[in-house]
């Protein structure tokens, strides 16, 4: 679907930038992102790694999926995790149903292997949201969750978590006590100073490492 509307002249999506067009500024920068994370931890480069922002449409998924492609272009085994059960979209990006997914994992519902699916990417795979849950913070903080995270650690190199905001939810700052670091991601030029500034404090009382 997604190959007849680039033949009809539709242009790239930007959340695949890195893959689609890899010669690009913009692709060099998704790079230069990957350099930075590779080096941010001395001993080994980090394994689970979070994105989220202080508040919605800042551009979380864009950077999630790109650096994503970018860790997966060394030859890294790389998962992304749909962790917002709220406003879901990583199964868009990659043209398929919001089919069977983290949440019916965690409900006990499907096996881990079931929810793990393949992209046209070489390394690349994700695990879309499910269904969206009453109950997203418990599932979030579930025992289950933290055995699933260790599962996945055996089989792949990099697990990129997109989740919601910071602001006004839990989930993220729950998720960020079972990664290795965070990405904050903003909006220049339209995100406040004053709620990255919040966002940051709330991050830090839980000592995640940004």
């Amino acid at each position: 679907e997604r190959r007849k509307r680039l033949e009809k002249g539709a242009s790239y999506p930007v959340e695949l930038i890195t893959h689609g067009h890899p010669k690009s500024m913009l692709s060099e920068a998704y790079r230069n992102i990957r350099t930075s994370i590779l080096l941010s931890f001395s001993e080994k480069p980090p394994k689970r790694i979070l994105l989220t922002s202080p508040n919605p449409s800042e551009g979380k998924t864009t950077t999630v999926i790109n650096i994503a492609i970018a860790l997966a272009q060394t030859g890294a085994q790389v998962v992304i995790i749909d962790t917002d059960l709220r406003k879901p979209r990583i199964h868009k990006i990659f043209d398929e149903e919001n089919g069977v997914g983290l949440s019916n994992f965690l409900s006990g519902r499907a096996e881990l292997e079931s929810i793990v699916k393949g992209t046209e990417i070489p390394n690349l795979f994700y695990i879309p949201s499910g269904p969206i849950p009453p109950n997203h913070s418990e599932l979030i903080g579930s025992n289950l969750f933290k055995s699933m995270m260790a599962s996945l650690e055996e089989r792949f190199d990099h697990i990129v978590l997109d989740s919601p905001p910071v602001l006004g939810f839990a989930d993220s700052i729950i998720l960020s006590t079972f990664v290795d670091g965070i990405i904050l991601v903003v909006l220049g030029g339209k995100t406040p100073r004053e709620t990255l500034q919040r966002a940051k404090e709330v991050l830090q009382q839980v000592n995640a490492k940004i």
